[in-house]
């Protein structure tokens, strides 16, 4: 059975749990141990090899795991966490189970007691493996977990033992990451917004302080890097970032965005049009958006690299739009908005049915709060005529926003296709509204 889980045997589990006696004793736990072992090897090839695109641990019973999780090592336990990330959809008690045990051992980084916290066999059990499972949840282990147990859909409760003891051992030191890896956690605790207070700003500014002082860091630094950082950066909590901050990212983003795919620029620019900007870093932010959404009209059109905002991207546009009432320079000009409007539209041209299932970033709905912003921006900014055509007829608008508008008509007929659901009728409401005010491209 060790074997097959291609790792040395399991240990037998500690010594007062085995009955005391003569030879004949020590042979029945020796057998016991033995297929204690054997039933956990069975458990641990159920959980991974589930067929796709059933969910990860499909068919395992509950007890059956509960019983084995004890007998793994931590090499096993972290293939779980790995191969529920990579599946994405798990059995919702085989998840909740790992999750606990992988908190419990992480939790014994820092404190020895909380791993023997469980009472019973199984918790004497786990006791008794926590000298050699400790040892071994290196930084990249960690960071991978994290990663993992964010991108599972729903998001359960029962998830935070996995988060709350990354957090204490990232606000402990306990570990010391990479740039990415602390990216990864950052993204992570960004994600499920949990330690947004605690350990998120300690992962981040790490990786900011090493970027401001050393030079070498600055030119090592990858666009893989970049992105999840400024991921993480746009969840920080007020105030966020400070202006300097944003001089030394702005500056990383014009390096290193040449060089991106769309996917990977797609995710840099949702970042930079996330995040909280103080007045002072505005030209810089600005200088780094552009850059970012510009970047996705000289690239093939693919699937962002990291799942959009639930909520959606209409929040940041009107966030965007907002600044402007405070009259900060440099003022937000059409050709700037335009960049942006642009490069989003090429952003929902890769998405498909799937992802809008998860998100309603770039849907028909988002769109729809997306444009009444923009368009109001144009007319604000005398890019579009303020008085209607003769006769009531739709006004022209600059050819980039009427190509939006265009392709939120579009937008809305492949969502209401037949045999969909039906479209969200405040949000269709609002396409007539605006078609009648203003000309589309193309016409529909």
């Amino acid at each position: 059975s060790s074997r097959a889980l291609g790792s040395k045997p399991l240990r037998r589990p500690a010594a007062g749990m085995a009955p005391v006696g003569g030879p004949g004793s020590k042979e029945a736990a020796r057998r016991a141990a033995h297929q204690a072992a054997r039933q956990a090897s069975a458990v641990f090839r159920a959980v991974v090899q589930a067929p796709a695109p059933a969910p990860a641990g499909f068919g395992v019973e509950p007890g059956a795991l509960r019983q084995a999780l004890p007998w793994l090592r931590w090499r096993e336990i972290t293939i779980f966490a790995n191969h529920f990330g990579q599946r994405g959809v798990v059995v919702p008690e085989v998840s909740a189970q790992v999750a606990a045990e992988i908190g419990r051992r992480l939790s014994a980084a820092t404190a020895p007691a909380a791993f023997g916290a469980g009472s019973g066999e199984a918790g004497s059990r786990a006791a008794s493996s926590a000298a050699e499972a400790i040892p071994n949840a290196n930084p990249r282990e960690v960071a991978a977990i994290a990663l993992s147990f964010s991108k599972l859909r729903p998001q359960l409760p029962e998830y935070a033992p996995v988060y709350t003891a990354v957090a204490t051992g990232v606000c402990s030191g306990v570990w010391e990451f990479s740039r990415l890896q602390a990216a990864l956690i950052g993204t992570a605790f960004a994600d499920v917004q949990l330690h947004l207070t605690d350990a998120l700003p300690v992962v981040v500014r790490s990786v900011l302080k090493q970027l401001a002082d050393e030079a070498a860091a600055r030119a090592e630094l990858t666009v893989d890097e970049l992105r999840y950082l400024m991921h993480a950066c746009a969840h920080l909590p007020s105030p966020g970032l400070t202006s300097e901050e944003i001089y030394l990212l702005a500056d990383c983003t014009q390096r290193l965005v040449p060089a991106a795919n769309f996917s990977m620029a797609a995710h840099l620019a949702v970042s930079w049009l996330r995040l909280p900007v103080p007045p002072a870093a505005k030209a810089q932010h600005q200088d780094a958006l552009c850059t970012a959404f510009i970047q996705l009209t000289n690239g093939k059109v693919q699937r962002p690299a990291h799942p959009l905002p639930a909520a959606g991207l209409a929040p940041a546009i009107a966030s965007l739009l907002s600044r402007e009432a405070r009259r900060d320079p440099p003022p937000l000009t059409p050709p700037k908005l335009r960049d942006v409007v642009l490069g989003l539209m090429q952003v929902s041209q890769a998405l498909r049915a799937d992802d809008l299932l998860r998100s309603r970033s770039l849907s028909f709905a988002d769109w729809a709060r997306i444009a009444p912003l923009v368009l109001d921006f144009c007319q604000a900014h005398r890019a579009a005529p303020a008085e209607g055509s003769a006769g009531g007829a739709p006004q022209a608008v600059p050819g980039w926003a009427a190509s939006m508008l265009g392709h939120l008509v579009t937008k809305a007929r492949a969502e209401g296709a037949e045999g969909s659901d039906p479209v969200d009728l405040q949000s269709l409401l609002t396409l007539l509204r605006l078609l009648r005010r203003y000309k589309p491209r193309p016409a529909p």
